[in-house]
């Protein structure tokens, strides 16, 4: 069907669809990949393979999973966490059963989508279809989930809006390339606007890098229309500030970025993973999980310690029953005591 294809627009190509797939039985795999035959899909039934194909830039990650296992749902939670804020959607395919509508209706795991395996074949391409858009621009997909996870003061949503650029899929809206033109956006003074950036914002950087990291990758989808230096032109910026860009962010020259997507993807989540962090609730009791940080290669925690409330969020697009629990699910950090992994409080659009 013409509504499962995803789009492949001019401007859209270069942060084109990769679907990653795991699953352990032949046969299920095999039918999955051809449910996926409009993605470019790489499927596998090894966990370690299939962890490096989302380190590698996966926009989609497909888990198929039989039975119920805790041990299966901590795997899930640690590949989410490693991702980072700016990381893969999740769709977990399983068959119908009371284990997992349990699972699935559960106040914690939101950032994980449900596909019943009953109806993959006909559900999961036109889901991954309506999750690719998110994909196609790092930053916007970013700003999507930090304005979903409504922590943002409300001056700072503004922010957010026009950098990330969330109201526009197109390419038509040209990013904003430097502070006061942004204060100029939000009716702030640009002193007052970084410093209440510095303050409350739950993305630990500058303005002024967060807006190269806008320019970069809006130069960089849209070089699939022009030369390098009527892109630069368009912006009122040198090709020359768009090479420092790179070579700052993505340590190459534009014309390897310009060639290498996954390379982009990589560098932009591991960054995003360093520096967006939410603060951590005053008030915490004891007794829930504790889980390994995006990054760390040791397994996944099993002890209990404090417990920090994590910010719900509207359901997804996608589910094949929505979420009813509105109660908050708990995490904590051993490295950040008093910080929250903010890729777990994050929808993964």
């Amino acid at each position: 069907m013409a509504s499962n294809v995803i789009a492949t627009s001019a401007i859209c190509t270069y942060f084109a669809a990769v679907v990653g797939l795991y699953c352990k039985k032949t046969e299920t795999r095999w039918w999955l990949r051809q449910a996926l035959a409009d993605a470019d899909c790489s499927a596998t039934d090894r966990r370690k393979t299939f962890q490096d194909l989302l380190l590698g830039g996966v926009s989609v990650a497909v888990v198929a999973l039989e039975q119920y296992s805790p041990d299966d749902i901590r795997w899930l939670r640690t590949l989410s966490a490693r991702g980072g804020p700016a990381g893969p959607s999740f769709l977990v395919v399983v068959p119908v059963s009371l284990e997992w509508v349990r699972w699935m209706r559960s106040p914690g795991d939101n950032e994980f989508q449900i596909v019943w395996a009953e109806e993959a074949h006909e559900r999961l391409m036109r889901m991954v279809a309506r999750i690719d858009p998110w994909h196609q621009d790092p930053m916007r997909l970013l700003g999507r989930r930090l304005l979903a996870n409504r922590v943002l003061h409300n001056s700072l949503v503004k922010v957010v809006q026009r950098v990330c650029r969330t109201e526009a899929d197109d390419g038509s809206l040209l990013p904003v390339t430097s502070v006061g033109e942004l204060a100029e956006h939000t009716g702030m003074n640009p002193r007052a606007l970084r410093r209440y950036w510095n303050t409350e914002s739950p993305v630990q950087c500058t303005l002024k890098e967060l807006l190269s990291w806008a320019i970069l990758l809006w130069a960089l989808r849209e070089r699939r229309l022009a030369k390098w230096d009527s892109v630069a032109q368009r912006l009122g910026l040198r090709r020359r500030t768009l090479e420092r860009y790179s070579a700052r962010f993505l340590d190459c020259t534009l014309a390897v970025a310009g060639q290498d997507p996954r390379r982009v993807i990589r560098s932009f989540r591991e960054w995003a993973s360093a520096a967006v962090m939410l603060p951590a609730a005053e008030n915490t009791e004891p007794g829930e999980p504790v889980f390994v940080p995006a990054g760390s290669s040791g397994p996944v925690a099993s002890e209990t310690g404090p417990a920090v409330p994590m910010v719900s969020w509207p359901a997804p697009p996608g589910f094949v029953l929505p979420r009813q629990e509105t109660r908050e699910f708990m995490v904590f950090s051993q490295q950040r005591p008093r910080q929250l992994h903010p890729w777990r409080s994050l929808p993964m659009a």
